[in-house]
């Protein structure tokens, strides 16, 4: 940005590999960028509207009340998409893309929901979780992975495919239960995430960066029938109180996803 005016250390920049696959410019800042790729990025065009210096602070502020008030807020999410930018959050960008079909066959997610990036929120807790295991929702710790990884997610490429393999298993359970997933208990978010948590360990006894990247073979019809007892339990409220309690509280909670894992885990 040497070539702006007045430059400043906040205009300086360095591109991460997020920004471009092309690994000639990976790493370099823009005074070392070839200089057609430099002007790219000077002429690239902004909307925006230039209000006059005379225009009072009143005025503007009520011009941003009256925008923040007609609009509708932004998810945690679709924050995360406009502060981030890196690794982590392509990663699970593509994760979730990836599995848009089965989302949507499985009713987890409604196309509104998928709209507001609710799928991207729950996958990104998905890839935590090959890593370390179940864990509560926390939005500040999401925040924190996707800060941690913006530069580089040494263990993507693994996490990718752990991914896929539990959602593929998934996808072979449906089959096995009537009405598939999206007719069962199992297709909320607050169940799905231990539904996964169940399917993985069964795949990967041991979360990254340990064990095997080669999944177990899955007992598709003997889980699925375990799956299919759970679910009568759930239906006729023959369940203990501490599964009771779990489905009143929070569902993101700890001890709540806990409970319910231990519940689909019963033989």
């Amino acid at each position: 940005c040497d070539a702006l005016l007045d430059v400043t250390d906040a205009d300086r920049f360095t591109l991460s590999r997020s920004h471009s696959s092309d690994r000639s410019i990976y790493g370099r800042p823009f005074a070392k960028l070839p200089e057609p790729i430099q002007q790219r990025i000077l002429d690239f065009e902004f909307s925006v509207h230039i209000l006059p210096p005379a225009t009072p602070n009143r005025v503007l502020l009520d011009m941003f009340a009256r925008l923040n008030s007609t609009g509708t807020q932004l998810s945690y999410q679709e924050v995360r998409n406009a502060e981030f930018t890196g690794e982590f959050k392509l990663a699970a960008y593509r994760q979730a893309y990836d599995q848009l079909e089965q989302w949507l066959e499985w009713k987890v997610f409604t196309p509104a929901q998928i709209a507001r990036m609710k799928e991207v929120e729950l996958t990104s807790e998905l890839m935590m979780l090959t890593e370390s295991g179940l864990r509560s929702k926390s939005q500040p710790v999401i925040n924190s992975v996707y800060r941690e990884y913006e530069e580089e997610y040494p263990l993507g490429d693994r996490v990718f495919v752990r991914v896929a393999a539990v959602f593929d298993a998934i996808d072979e359970l449906s089959g096995f239960l009537t009405g598939g997933l999206a007719g069962s208990a199992f297709n909320t978010q607050s169940w799905f995430y231990v539904l996964f948590e169940l399917v993985h360990n069964e795949l990967y006894p041991e979360s990254l960066p340990k064990g095997s990247d080669r999944p177990r073979k899955l007992d598709g019809a003997g889980l699925s029938m375990r799956l299919a007892e759970r679910e009568a339990l759930l239906d006729v409220g023959d369940l203990d109180d501490d599964l009771r309690k779990a489905l009143r509280g929070a569902a993101g909670d700890r001890s709540s996803r806990e409970t319910r894992l231990e519940f689909l885990k019963a033989r």
